[in-house]
């Protein structure tokens, strides 16, 4: 199966024929981007946004471009990738059907029943909802970005530059425990050649704090862990998960890492703590370690910091009640999205109904799947979303952000806690992950490749860039707002000096 860029990503090439922790202070920004908002007309936009999906069947003869020029004729995706997965398992598909009705898996629907009254949200309610992060918060996720980054050339990263620059200690990493494995048996050479993704470790000892860094999309078996996308239960719960990436956690990167998280418990008893971060399908792998090490009881909740996901797919069905019901807040996952990145929109932007009855034809699991069955998606939002605005000059702004770099969190404008503040907030989240629709993005030829927009919006690396314009801006605003406050101060110091000058004074 062709890829949609280089290095990362996880969603196959796409497309458009076939018609197929505390936040930040609300006080600190309780402005951010109203003047920007005040510039535009205000525009109605429905919750269903159907008018956002462009499904043009005359599109189906349209042409790609590949990286080297030539052209290729598009698929529809969804048989594509049914395709590839059929290649993948041998052509099994006699898996048991998952029955998840909308109760069961505690999906964020239950409103829906009932209930149709839509929720109107404009550029100037949307941005409302934005809270810009703190400089505090910003230094944490460049951090992180940073790490991410170098999960992708873990063989290159070197333990004296990591430890003056960013204090933390390289431990170990998911190459060094294939190379080790190679000196014993067979099947435990097999077991550490199961993980889907590169991973390494890192401590904190200051905070005794130990992070997890897993790589996103890189090698066959990542793509194997992305094919089989239709929903399982997780941990036997009544809660659904992405069934390629929940095995490829279960049977492989959870059983390398438990080791580590012993290890590190044994070293640090009760001020043990653990960071797990990831880029696109290594975001998604790192929340599912993480959730499994508290549900099957090897790690204290206290011990777990929260998940910083970026670029990541949804693959939850019902994830924030699994949170509520794990007594871990609403901030334990806190996804980092571009505006423009087509990876956290492929599993949840709205799928039309002919696309839908397609899948539930092809695969059982499907036909109860209440995500799909009320909201039209796949997976649903789980956790805090942040925007990561880049700079224009990388990458277009988008038309519901504030004009200019930044990096803020969408929520409720009062409280979570209120079913009107609940049902705009997904409206805001469902509203912006089906702006642009991934087949808006991929009806463009030239976004693929590895000069284009695709890989552009979803590189590690671009996220590590944006998030420190973001703390470069923020920085010269503050020294902007310093020299405001003593220039007046030095100026009337020289005023009051002036006159004893003139007389000769002192």
């Amino acid at each position: 199966m062709e890829t949609m860029c280089l290095k990362t990503g996880i969603v196959p090439t796409i497309s458009t024929g076939g018609s197929v922790d505390a936040r930040a202070n609300p006080s600190e920004v309780s402005t951010v981007g109203r003047s920007a908002a005040d510039k535009l007309p205000q525009r109605s936009v429905s919750w269903r946004f159907s008018f956002w999906l462009r499904w043009n069947s005359s599109d189906k003869g349209k042409k790609a471009v590949r990286d080297d020029g030539t052209e290729r004729q598009s698929r529809n995706w969804v048989l594509k990738i049914l395709h590839a997965k059929s290649v993948w398992e041998g052509k099994q598909r006699n898996e048991e059907e998952v029955v998840c009705e909308c109760d069961a898996c505690n999906c964020t629907v239950d409103e829906y029943d009932g209930d149709k009254e839509e929720v109107q949200l404009d550029r100037g309610s949307f941005s409302s909802m934005l809270r810009r992060v703190s400089l505090a918060e910003a230094r944490l996720y460049a951090q992180m970005s940073h790490l991410g980054n170098l999960a992708y050339d873990i063989p290159k990263i070197k333990p004296g530059k990591l430890l003056k620059h960013f204090a933390l200690r390289f431990v170990t990493s998911s190459i060094e425990k294939k190379e080790s494995a190679t000196a014993v048996a067979a099947d435990d050479r097999n077991f550490a050649h199961s993980s889907p993704c590169e991973w390494f470790v890192c401590d904190d000892d200051h905070s005794a704090t130990r992070f997890f860094v897993i790589q996103g999309s890189e090698t066959l078996a990542s793509w194997k862990a992305n094919l089989p996308f239709e929903p399982t239960k997780f941990e036997g719960l009544d809660v659904l998960v992405h069934r390629g990436i929940y095995k490829a956690a279960a049977e492989g990167m959870y059983q390398q890492m438990l080791p580590e998280v012993h290890a590190h418990l044994k070293s640090r008893g009760s001020r043990a703590a653990f960071r797990f971060t990831g880029h696109s399908l290594g975001g998604s792998l790192a929340l599912l370690v993480n959730l499994m090490l508290l549900i099957r009881q090897q790690v204290p909740v206290s011990s777990l910091l929260p998940v910083i996901t970026f670029g990541s797919p949804c693959i939850m069905c019902g994830g924030d009640s699994l949170l509520d019901k794990l007594g871990l807040p609403r901030s334990h996952v806190q996804a980092v999205t571009m505006p423009r990145d087509i990876v956290p929109r492929a599993f949840s932007c709205s799928y039309p109904n002919h696309v839908a009855e397609l899948l539930k034809a092809v695969n059982g699991n499907f036909r109860s799947h209440s995500c799909l069955n009320e909201q039209k998606l796949l997976y649903a939002p789980m956790g805090d979303l942040l925007i990561l605005q880049p700079d224009e000059k990388f990458s277009p702004s988008h038309d519901l952000l504030p004009s200019g770099t930044g990096l803020y969190l969408l929520c409720c404008p009062l409280s979570e806690s209120d079913d009107g503040d609940k049902k705009q907030l997904r409206a805001a989240q469902t509203l912006f992950l089906n702006s642009p629709h991934p087949l808006e993005i991929l009806s463009d030829p030239s976004a693929f490749g590895s000069g284009g927009s695709i890989q552009r919006d979803h590189d590690m690396n671009s996220y590590l860039r944006s998030v420190r314009t973001v703390i470069r801006q923020e920085l010269n605003q503050i020294r902007k707002a310093k020299s405001k406050v003593w220039w007046p101060l030095v100026l009337c110091y020289h005023v009051e000096l002036m006159p004893a000058l003139l007389l000769g004074g002192p």
